[in-house]
Protein backbone atom coordinates (compact mmCIF):
# COMPACT_ATOMS: atom_id res chain seq x y z
CA UNK A 1 0.00 0.00 0.00
CA UNK A 2 0.98 3.72 -0.52
CA UNK A 3 1.70 5.95 1.68
CA UNK A 4 -0.35 9.22 0.69
CA UNK A 5 -0.86 11.83 2.51
CA UNK A 6 -4.71 10.57 2.82
CA UNK A 7 -3.36 7.38 4.03
CA UNK A 8 -1.13 8.79 6.74
CA UNK A 9 -3.35 11.47 7.92
CA UNK A 10 -6.49 9.06 8.42
CA UNK A 11 -4.39 6.00 10.20
CA UNK A 12 -4.55 5.82 13.95
CA UNK A 13 -1.29 6.78 15.62
CA UNK A 14 0.36 3.11 17.14
CA UNK A 15 3.05 1.35 17.39
CA UNK A 16 4.49 1.98 13.49
CA UNK A 17 3.04 5.50 13.25
CA UNK A 18 3.62 8.26 14.83
CA UNK A 19 2.97 12.09 14.26
CA UNK A 20 5.08 14.65 15.14
CA UNK A 21 3.82 18.39 15.26
CA UNK A 22 6.32 21.64 14.50
CA UNK A 23 4.04 23.83 15.69
CA UNK A 24 2.57 24.62 19.37
CA UNK A 25 -1.22 25.50 18.75
CA UNK A 26 -1.83 26.07 22.50
CA UNK A 27 -3.10 29.79 22.53
CA UNK A 28 -4.71 32.10 20.42
CA UNK A 29 -2.03 31.87 17.66
CA UNK A 30 0.06 28.77 16.46
CA UNK A 31 3.73 29.28 16.49
CA UNK A 32 6.46 27.02 15.37
CA UNK A 33 8.09 24.73 17.81
CA UNK A 34 11.57 25.36 18.78
CA UNK A 35 13.79 22.86 16.49
CA UNK A 36 15.29 21.64 18.94
CA UNK A 37 12.10 20.23 20.83
CA UNK A 38 10.92 18.19 17.73
CA UNK A 39 14.48 17.00 17.02
CA UNK A 40 14.43 15.32 20.38
CA UNK A 41 10.81 13.97 19.68
CA UNK A 42 11.86 12.45 16.88
CA UNK A 43 15.25 11.09 17.85
CA UNK A 44 13.21 9.52 21.12
CA UNK A 45 10.28 8.29 18.52
CA UNK A 46 13.32 6.69 16.36
CA UNK A 47 15.12 4.90 19.52
CA UNK A 48 11.93 3.50 20.52
CA UNK A 49 10.83 2.38 16.93
CA UNK A 50 14.51 0.66 16.07
CA UNK A 51 14.07 -1.00 19.19
CA UNK A 52 11.03 -2.27 18.27
CA UNK A 53 9.93 -3.64 14.65
CA UNK A 54 10.41 -0.12 12.76
CA UNK A 55 7.90 2.32 11.45
CA UNK A 56 6.86 5.31 10.24
CA UNK A 57 7.14 9.18 11.56
CA UNK A 58 5.38 12.08 9.82
CA UNK A 59 6.50 15.56 10.47
CA UNK A 60 4.41 18.33 10.40
CA UNK A 61 0.90 16.37 11.14
CA UNK A 62 -0.68 16.87 14.16
CA UNK A 63 -2.07 14.13 16.32
CA UNK A 64 -5.34 14.38 14.97
CA UNK A 65 -4.00 14.39 11.88
CA UNK A 66 -4.52 17.88 10.68
CA UNK A 67 -1.77 18.84 8.31
CA UNK A 68 0.05 21.75 9.65
CA UNK A 69 2.90 21.76 7.72
CA UNK A 70 7.07 22.53 9.16
CA UNK A 71 9.19 25.05 8.62
CA UNK A 72 12.13 22.73 8.28
CA UNK A 73 13.62 23.59 4.56
CA UNK A 74 17.17 23.41 2.58
CA UNK A 75 19.84 23.94 4.89
CA UNK A 76 17.55 24.40 8.33
CA UNK A 77 16.28 20.19 7.23
CA UNK A 78 19.73 19.27 6.97
CA UNK A 79 20.73 20.92 10.12
CA UNK A 80 17.70 19.11 11.89
CA UNK A 81 18.52 15.46 10.54
CA UNK A 82 21.85 15.96 11.55
CA UNK A 83 21.40 17.46 14.72
CA UNK A 84 18.65 14.35 15.26
CA UNK A 85 21.44 11.42 14.23
CA UNK A 86 23.83 13.31 16.80
CA UNK A 87 21.72 13.29 19.59
CA UNK A 88 20.81 9.32 18.87
CA UNK A 89 24.72 8.19 18.87
CA UNK A 90 25.74 10.61 21.70
CA UNK A 91 22.14 9.57 23.83
CA UNK A 92 21.99 6.40 23.02
CA UNK A 93 24.70 4.98 22.46
CA UNK A 94 25.28 1.21 23.83
CA UNK A 95 27.83 -0.47 25.65
CA UNK A 96 30.55 -2.45 23.15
Amino acid sequence: MAMTLDYLTAQPEGQFLERKSCYDRRGKFPHPRPVKGVVRDVAETLVAMANADGGTIVLGVEDDGAVFGQKLVGADLYTASRDIRDLIASRYRTAD
